[in-house]
């Protein structure tokens, strides 16, 4: 399966890593074909840095996660694009690049229908909260752990639609400790 890989920051480092391993556990039947990534830089980027995580870090910072990923995919020996992806120069490399499955992990922008229909495996996010119990869904899983002061979260994977975190829950994570020391609630 030819697999596209779309995703930034922490939780989209851990993606990458987790896909890497998986192309290393099934050699001949993984391949990861390119890397897709937010630009938190670019001023006209649609990736709301001003709503979602991004907004909690220096334009230093968000700088070094984006480098970090992209070397992470470099060291992988992918192509990388960072950026838009509801134009035609992302639409053409999509073409090129024909991923059977997309997966998604920490990223910004609203995928499209053209972009979801396009592998034949379809497209999954990684999303860090308990989507099965409708907790957590939305562009601001951080705040809501937050607001519920949580010491527990799952991580869902679901099929990704148009309308944000929608999509069927095809997997879930036991609970997660994501206390703060002394196991006090974020």
């Amino acid at each position: 399966a030819r697999v596209l890989f779309i995703g930034s920051w922490i939780l989209g480092r851990l993606g990458l890593q987790g896909i890497r391993q998986a192309v290393r556990k099934h050699p001949g039947r993984l391949n990861l074909v390119a890397l897709v990534t937010d630009d938190p830089l670019d001023p006209a980027a649609k990736i709301s840095v001003h709503k979602r995580f991004w907004r909690y870090y220096s334009e230093q910072t968000r700088e070094d996660y984006e480098l970090r990923i992209l070397e992470d995919g470099l060291a992988l020996g992918v192509p990388c694009y960072t950026g838009e992806v509801k134009n035609a120069v992302f639409r053409n490399l999509l073409a090129q690049w024909d991923p059977d499955i997309i997966v998604v992990c920490a990223f910004g922008q609203l995928i499209d229908r053209e972009i979801i229909e396009r592998p034949g495996l379809g497209i999954y996010n990684v999303h860090p909260s308990d989507l099965l119990h409708h907790v957590g869904a939305g562009p601001q899983p951080w705040e809501d752990i937050v607001a519920r002061k949580a010491v527990t979260n799952r991580t869902s994977v679901h099929w990704v639609s148009e309308t944000i975190d929608e999509g069927s829950v095809v997997g879930q994570s036991p609970p997660i400790n994501v206390a703060l020391p002394g196991g006090q609630p974020c």
